[in-house]
């Protein structure tokens, strides 16, 4: 859905990044993921690269803004840590286990990138939310906590 929306509006170069790079994101037996990446490397409006990156490194990520050949338009933060349990057996460190990805990475793109400056950003929280499935307390909670206090601290409306 990024990339539809990105390319309707002009994109026609993105860059994913992942810490096992495309081919790890193909070994996971993930078929709906394999299946949207055979649909967006077949395009031929798109110039799509695949980085191998931890979020949650700054240098890492600096390379790969610094590899950038246009300047960066939009980013779209989907880290994700799976940690699921039912509320009453969870540990402080369990339960606070999942926000970690997510709040390093957008430190770390805060540090290299200017995020005033992009056309959008865009952070995932998570699809349970939506759904709210079982055992997914700690998600639930980031999802109604962190996206509001992210907005907040870059002064944006929501």
């Amino acid at each position: 859905m990024i990339t539809e929306i990105s390319t309707q509006n002009g994109a026609r170069h993105l860059v994913i990044t992942s810490r096992s790079g495309l081919e790890g994101l193909g070994r996971r037996g993930d078929h709906v993921a394999e299946r949207i990446l055979k649909y967006l490397l077949s395009r031929v409006d798109l110039n799509l690269q695949a980085a191998t990156a931890d979020g949650a490194s700054q240098q890492e990520m600096a390379n790969v803004v610094a590899a950038l050949p246009r300047p960066l338009g939009g980013c779209a933060l989907l880290a994700v840590r799976l940690r699921d349990g039912m509320f009453a057996t969870l540990t402080k460190s369990a339960f606070e286990d999942v926000f970690t990805p997510k709040v390093q990475a957008f430190e770390v793109l805060e540090n290299v990138i200017d995020m005033k400056s992009l056309d959008f950003f865009i952070s995932f929280s998570s699809v349970c939310g939506l759904f709210g499935n079982p055992g997914q307390t700690n998600y639930a909670t980031y999802v109604f906590v962190y996206p509001s206090a992210l907005c907040n601290h870059l002064r944006i409306d929501i």
